[in-house]
């Protein structure tokens, strides 16, 4: 279950004290008792678009348990946050899936999915928070992200569909976003091209048949350079999945300025 090329290394002190159940079905999963450090072996390439290998790095991981989902017939999900020791805002974190069996003499471990998502910023997951989703069929877990920058802040979410054969991450969609985020001169002509925006996505209920969920964006609009005045802006779509895509059914015309 475990990758090649990977340490395992249990820290002197520090346990993830967030019940019994928890603890007990990450130690199942892991080998070791929260927090423990993962340290992965990467290629390193000549630039960041040369295809040429140069040699190979470190990257490593603190993991703890987040939370378990119920996957019926005494078969359980645990998610564990796997945080990046590096904290730049470009460094994103990862989510572990490992599924386990209920037993009355405590968890069988099934399989365990490390890094599943790759996703958040600042060496987080899920900066931004997590929502638990179940719309009449597969637990849906909704990793948020944010960050600003450039006179904007964006907010995305990963997506992990657990489903009976095994779990599934989907790329990340948009879900939320303001531009410019000040009133200065300097912001609105950073951004005389497009027009400003704030919207916020709300997680709902497919519409459609195919669908994983639905989304409503809603916020409003201005014309470029400026913050009024401001028309209201109401969207919904349907996410469909394509592989590891999640596809907009329908399109529809969410204001990022190009990025």
């Amino acid at each position: 279950m475990i990758a090649t090329g990977l340490v395992l290394a249990v820290p002197a002190a520090g346990r993830c004290d967030q019940g019994p159940d928890l603890e007990a079905a990450f130690i199942a999963s892991f080998g070791h008792a929260s927090p423990l450090t993962r340290t992965l072996t990467v290629p390193i390439h000549d630039g960041p678009d040369a295809p040429k290998r140069v040699g190979t790095g470190s990257v490593s991981f603190g993991v703890r348990p987040n939370r378990l989902v119920d996957l019926g017939d005494h078969e359980v999900a645990l998610v564990s946050y796997e945080v990046n020791e590096i904290v730049a805002h470009a460094a994103p974190g990862a989510i572990a899936i490992s599924y386990l069996g209920r037993t009355s003499g405590g968890w069988v471990p099934r399989h365990l999915w490390p890094e599943l998502l790759t996703s958040g910023v600042g060496g987080q997951p899920a900066n931004a928070g997590a929502e638990l989703h179940r719309f009449a069929g597969d637990p849906l877990f909704f990793a948020r992200s944010a960050r600003c920058g450039m006179g904007e802040c964006s907010e995305w979410i990963g997506v992990i569909r657990m489903s009976s054969a095994g779990p599934v991450a989907y790329d990340d969609i948009l879900a939320g976003a303001a531009s410019p985020t000040g009133e200065t001169k300097a912001l609105m002509k950073m951004n005389h091209d497009c027009e400003s925006y704030a919207l916020k996505a709300r997680i709902e209920p497919p519409r459609r048949l195919g669908s994983l969920f639905s989304v409503r964006y809603d916020g409003w609009t201005a014309p470029p350079g400026t913050l009024f005045p401001k028309k209201p802006l109401h969207l919904v779509t349907d996410f469909v999945p394509d592989g590891t895509r999640l596809v907009m059914q329908p399109a529809v015309p969410v204001p990022t300025c190009g990025r």
